[in-house]
């Protein structure tokens, strides 16, 4: 799924990304980091807690079972 990463929320277990696809705001968990594919294109991306300068993504992702959230985040693409 691609659209616009504005979100990062630093969480005591894992993360949470907030990607606004077609106008409408995602929540998608990061639950092991260790198990996360990153890819960028531009050699690196440094993530800070909070508001994110609008980037391009494309998030790949298992379904969640909690519905306060999209998906579970396998891998990120930076555009």
């Amino acid at each position: 799924m691609s659209g616009t990463l504005f979100q990062f929320d630093c969480l005591q277990q894992g993360a949470r990304l907030h990607v606004r696809v077609d106008g409408k705001p995602l929540v998608f968990a990061i639950l092991k980091p260790d198990a996360l594919t990153v890819k960028n294109e531009s050699g690196h991306h440094d993530f800070t807690c909070g508001a994110q300068k609008p980037t391009q993504v494309t998030v790949s992702f298992e379904p969640a079972t909690d519905p306060k959230i999209a998906g579970v985040v396998r891998m990120i693409e930076f555009k």
